[in-house]
């Protein structure tokens, strides 16, 4: 019907848009401009009308603990002031490099504790108490809602080039991108490179910022009426 205004909120990176309906879509929220970028290429025809929305992260469950905090959640939790903490998580299939991170992992650290599926709620301590998040993805990522809440608890992250990504952490200096991302001796040297910088004092406005859910409703929202 004419009353009828067709809006779809695409999570992925770039789409292939059916010629035999998919041009009855008036909008389409894209999460990176890249992934528009890719789509417009990829399709013939692509007709809808296109806002960038990207997505949000809170920014009340996810920021960095000043030092002291940090130690004594850290002694809480059975790990000393020395201890260096290093995070992956996502579901553990191919798409997101479990396979490559079970053979770096061991290169890099002396321990490894496998704590399965965790409520949403308990990540956050876990991320605030870690210095490293190690992003593996082998696809097209959309977005990497992980590897925001990574970078605003405070942690430095190195992460595969793929898709939207280099978009999303674009000018955060907490970030080392890698280009050829299978082969498992550039995590590790980047790693090491990572290991060797100066440590970053964050900047708690910045990062309250950085992809806040605020921003993306306000985005998504407005995207909505225009």
């Amino acid at each position: 019907p004419d009353r009828i205004e067709l809006i779809y909120s695409y999570h992925g990176h770039y789409l292939n848009l059916p010629e035999n309906f998919g041009h009855s879509i008036d909008k389409i929220f894209f999460l990176t401009n890249l992934g528009y970028l890719e789509s417009l290429s990829k399709n013939k025809i692509f007709s809808p009308e296109v806002f960038i929305v990207g997505n949000g992260v809170r920014s009340d469950k996810f920021f960095p603990l000043d030092k002291q905090d940090k130690l004594k959640a850290r002694r809480e939790m059975g790990f000393s002031e020395d201890d260096e903490i290093i995070v992956w998580m996502a579901n553990s299939r191919p798409a997101k490099g479990i396979h490559l991170f079970k053979k770096i992992i061991p290169l890099l650290l002396a321990e490894v504790l496998q704590l399965g599926r965790l409520s949403h709620d308990l990540l956050p301590k876990y991320l605030q108490i870690s210095d490293y998040y190690f992003f593996t993805s082998l696809w097209k990522e959309g977005f990497g809602l992980s590897l925001v809440e990574a970078i605003k608890s405070g942690l430095f992250v190195i992460s595969s080039a793929n898709g939207g990504i280099p978009e999303v952490i674009k000018d955060c200096d907490q970030v080392a991108l890698i280009s050829e991302p299978n082969k498992t001796e550039n995590w590790v040297k980047k790693f090491l490179e990572i290991r060797s910088r100066k440590k970053l004092d964050f900047d708690q406005t910045r990062l309250a910022g950085f992809h806040s859910y605020e921003d993306w409703e306000h985005k998504f929202k407005k995207a909505i009426v225009e």
